[in-house]
């Protein structure tokens, strides 16, 4: 249980330094107000042009819009990745029963953790799916640690099939038009 408990620890460690590597991590990226300054310092657009795109850009709802609602997704994902750590690694009967099948809470699960790394980080999506998919290859592994527990191919499949599915959705979510329209400064 012990080395169980240390390898998900350090798959879980893991796994958060690659997101953070795949998502430029602590790098200030350049911000909307970067850019209009960058556009008009080249003449692209002109002063009531920039100066309406500032106060869009600048205004408290727009603000709260957009961090407020990542920072709650990448919450969200990390409680998943941890409840998935957790529910994977205690022994089988402190495991709670849900009387779905086994291999639909797993794909309900993996799938939701996916797609909400998908939504909460910019990583490309086939990277950030291999990321999953190790993540749920290492607690496939963890299980072999855990008396009364076992790792499973077939569980490693459905649980990697739906993590990437999860997370290319998430991210075409993102990156969808309509979601895009809805949250312009318009």
């Amino acid at each position: 249980m012990i080395a169980a408990s240390i390898f998900a620890m350090f798959g879980l460690i893991g796994l958060v330094w690659m997101v953070d590597r795949a998502t430029g991590g602590n790098q200030p990226s350049r911000t909307a107000l970067d850019i209009l300054d960058e556009r008009f310092a080249k003449g692209e657009i002109d002063r009531t042009e920039y100066e309406d795109a500032v106060e869009r850009a600048t205004s408290s709802t727009n603000k709260l819009r957009g961090s407020s609602s990542r920072l709650g997704v990448r919450i969200a994902a990390w409680s998943l990745a941890a409840t998935i750590l957790v529910l994977s690694l205690v022994p089988p009967d402190l495991r709670p029963e849900t009387g779905l099948p086994h291999k639909l809470e797993h794909l309900l699960i993996f799938a939701a953790t996916g797609a909400a790394f998908g939504l909460g980080y910019d990583a490309k999506p086939g990277l950030l799916a291999i990321q999953l998919v190790i993540f749920a290859g290492a607690i496939e592994i963890a299980q072999l640690f855990v008396p009364g527990r076992h790792a499973r191919l077939s569980d490693f499949l459905v649980d990697a099939v739906a993590v990437c599915a999860g997370s290319i959705a998430g991210y075409w979510l993102k990156a969808s038009p309509s979601r895009k329209a809805s949250q312009s400064y318009h």
